[in-house]
């Protein structure tokens, strides 16, 4: 499985993320994310604020035959 990083672009002044606008012509199909959760799971880790403890995740490349020969 390839790990990929949340991208950085910074927060505006009111210390929330930015986000980034992707052109829907360019997704080709909706894949897993699975988080890496290091050395140590964080205690207040829950479905609703993954995205935010999680830095790095890991692609679920054996969901289907097809995003197995997409990423491979």
């Amino acid at each position: 499985m390839y790990r990929v990083s949340k991208m950085d672009n910074g927060a505006d002044r009111d210390a929330r993320p930015l986000g980034t606008v992707v052109d829907v012509a360019s997704i080709a199909r909706a894949i897993h994310l699975i988080p890496d959760y290091g050395a140590m799971v964080h205690p207040g880790l829950n479905a609703m604020n993954t995205l935010e403890f999680c830095q790095y995740f890991w692609i679920n490349c054996f969901l289907d035959k097809e995003t197995h020969q997409a990423v491979y």
